[in-house]
């Protein structure tokens, strides 16, 4: 009977060194699974924080392209045209109905004149003049500061020269 007996002892230790050994597995387990979930986020944040920064990039792309086309069509609108403002007026001239002899010269020339005049949306805008140069020192601009301070100052003097200059009985057009 002893070896009857020895055998459940020894099935006990065997089971108690398994659970045992489950145990420590399942610690390990839990101990991985926190480290894959600690260092996972990061990189999931990190890409949900680069597709954010992408998608700005994009509308900002696409700001600057509908942007660059807007200016586009408007510089286009003001220096393309078929005819300057004097070539459509010498043309427009021509055709006008009080040069023509006849009353049926004037009523063609009456129509030929209305439907010119119809073009004058096609006519060439004039080019907007190109703005001063920007100073881009500190220096240029106490410079051009200095320039328009000694224009405004000629002027004053020449203004107030012609002022003394006037007689003081004499009176002008606009009752000064």
């Amino acid at each position: 009977m002893r070896p009857a007996q020895a055998a459940p002892d020894n099935r006990d230790q065997e089971i108690a060194r398994l659970k045992a050994r489950i145990a420590g597995l399942e610690v390990e387990l839990e101990r991985t699974r926190r480290e894959t979930i600690e260092t996972t986020p990061p990189a999931d944040a990190r890409i949900v924080e680069l597709e954010a920064e992408l998608a700005r990039e994009h509308k900002e792309r696409n700001d600057a392209v509908e942007r660059y086309w807007q200016i586009r069509a408007h510089l286009e609108l003001r220096t393309e045209g078929i005819f300057t403002r004097a070539e459509f007026n010498k043309i427009r001239s021509v055709l006008h109905p009080d040069r023509a002899q006849g009353e049926a010269e004037k009523k063609r020339y009456a129509e030929a004149f209305d439907i010119v005049s119809r073009c004058e949306k096609l006519l060439k805008k004039e080019p907007l003049p190109k703005p001063p140069p920007m100073p881009t020192t500190r220096e240029e601009l106490m410079e051009a500061r200095l320039a328009v301070l000694r224009k405004n100052r000629a002027r004053g003097l020449k203004a107030a020269a012609t002022r003394a200059r006037r007689k003081p009985g004499r009176q002008l057009r606009d009752g000064r």
